[in-house]
């Protein structure tokens, strides 16, 4: 996988907040209502994209297949909203590597149209996970 790839994005969204509090505590994570308008739009641009499923207690995820790869999107609030696509384990590339991969970037761009055409999605910041694990914030 590309190491500088950047499948991290932070933003806002003017989408209300879909979470379930229950006595204080959230019982249904926020994010799904983005993940179904994110996953419709790649539908209409005909990728080929799984179910929206609740990932634990945190987040939404879909499978996305590029190329015959296939990719995790996962959305969760951490104030902005995050949105990360990555390669889905592979024991192929865990065995044998992997370089540099066409279909995540193209994977990464089909996600930028999807955000930067919509205008419910600002202020989008685009990160590798080293970029966010470190903390950096683009200019």
């Amino acid at each position: 996988m590309n190491g500088s790839a950047k499948g991290f994005v932070t933003f806002s969204s003017t989408i209300p907040d879909d979470s379930v509090e229950r006595g204080g505590d959230i019982v249904t994570p926020g994010g799904r209502t983005i993940a179904e308008v994110v996953r419709a739009s790649l539908v209409a641009n005909g990728y080929q994209v799984g179910e929206v499923e609740q990932r634990s207690h945190y987040g939404w995820e879909f499978r996305l297949w590029e190329a015959n790869r296939e990719f995790d999107f996962t959305i969760q609030w951490v104030d902005p909203w995050l949105i990360i696509l990555e390669p889905a384990p592979s024991l192929w590339k865990r065995l044998f590597g992997g370089g540099r991969d066409d279909a995540y970037s193209r994977a990464i761009d089909a996600l930028r149209r999807t955000l930067g055409s919509d205008e419910r999605f600002a202020g989008l910041r685009w990160y590798s996970r080293a970029e966010f694990e470190r903390g950096e914030r683009p200019q």
